[in-house]
């Protein structure tokens, strides 16, 4: 890997690179008139680098939606949706994913209206707590979000989320 060493040398601040285009660029620098301008590449910082890893991470929602399971793929074209057995879950929790997307299609088989605020706020809370085990296992390399039925809008932040 060339790159690789150039790529992380500038993690801890310390220079240990030795790829050729890390070289490269030294000695054009070196070899340049005295007084003369060498643009030279910054090293990569941490938060660069995190925020960089974090935008490849997969993006998934949970989402219920009429007769479907209930999480969907953000981060691909047309958000499909997530087979559940192809995520790394304990079977317990596919098992309530699956009972919670059951339980939104008995609540919305009433025209598509909640029976009370209370099924409501059960429904709400009850997935909120689901975010939070998804956002648990699935860990670093997942970004979870979670449609609020109650606040009508995508939520992505840690804030959000049950303590």
């Amino acid at each position: 890997m060339v790159g690789a060493d150039w790529v992380l040398s500038g993690l801890d601040g310390v220079d240990r690179s030795t790829s050729s285009r890390a070289l490269r660029g030294r000695q054009e620098a070196s070899a340049a008139p005295r007084g003369s301008r060498v643009r030279e590449r910054a090293p990569l910082n941490a938060s660069r680098f995190w925020r960089a890893v974090a935008s490849m991470r997969e993006r998934i929602l949970l989402m219920s939606d009429y007769l479907a399971d209930p999480l969907w793929w953000e981060s691909r074209p047309g958000m499909p949706p997530v087979d559940l057995d192809e995520l790394p879950l304990a079977e317990g929790t596919r098992t309530e994913l699956r009972r919670w997307a059951d339980r939104y299609d008995r609540l919305m088989k009433q025209d598509y209206k909640w029976q009370s605020d209370q099924a409501k706020a059960a429904f709400e809370g009850e997935g909120r707590r689901l975010w939070h085990t998804l956002r648990s296992e699935l860990g670093a390399n997942w970004e979870v979000g979670y449609y609020s039925v109650t606040e009508q809008r995508h939520l992505w932040d840690g804030a959000d989320s049950p303590s």
